[in-house]
Parts: structure tokens; C-alpha cells; sequence
């Protein structure tokens, strides 16, 4: 559930960056409803310099995480296409040469 979270957190960071949000601003607004999370907040924090460690697991080693629960599901029968698209998303990553950057890192465009 994790790896789902930071896939969409990094996602609407990136977003913003492209349409040249400000980041204090876009926290200040997530800050004040439902969608705020632990992660939305630290993928921030990162891409404003404040705390350069957050998330600290890397990205190979999420790939490899969520690939075995990917697997699972499919062994079992059990649809789990977001996590499919997340697994997917770190495994460009990784192919990238990203793999051993911080899951932080998915945050900058």
C-alpha cells in the first residue's frame, strides 16, 4: 500500500512542478484535507531540501518488493492492476539507472 501512496504522491509532484505550482503552496492545500499523507508530505519535504534520507529504501529494492506481490496476485487470480502500474513505474526507474536513488526520488520530474 506503501509503494501505491508514493507512486501517486510522486506523480502529483511531478505534476505540479510542470505547471509550476508552488510546492509550499500545493502542501499547505494537501495539509487541509483527506488526501494528506506521512508520504505526500515527506516527498516535500525532500524536494524542498529539507530531508534528503526520507524514504530511504531505494528503488531496486521497492521493485523488487512490489514485483513479488505482483506475482502473487497473479498466482492467486487476483486483479491488482494499480499495483501493476506502480511496479511498472519502479521498474522504468531501475531500467533508467535510477535503482539505487531513494523511492524519494520518483518525486522530481
Amino acid at each position: 500500500m506503501t509503494m501505491g501512496i508514493a507512486a501517486v504522491a510522486a506523480e502529483v509532484c511531478q505534476f505540479a512542478s510542470g505547471l509550476d505550482i508552488d510546492l509550499v503552496t500545493l502542501r499547505s492545500l494537501v495539509s487541509r484535507g483527506s488526501n494528506n499523507s506521512g508520504i505526500f508530505q515527506a516527498f516535500v519535504a525532500f524536494l524542498l531540501g529539507g530531508k534528503p534520507d526520507v524514504l530511504a529504501i531505494s528503488m531496486a529494492n521497492s521493485a523488487k518488493d512490489i514485483g513479488c506481490a505482483v506475482r502473487l496476485a497473479d498466482e492467486s487470480a487476483v486483479s491488482v492492476p494499480v499495483l501493476v502500474a506502480v511496479a511498472n513505474k519502479l521498474n522504468l526507474s531501475v531500467m533508467a539507472g535510477k535503482g539505487k536513488l531513494t523511492r524519494s526520488n520518483l518525486s522530481r520530474p
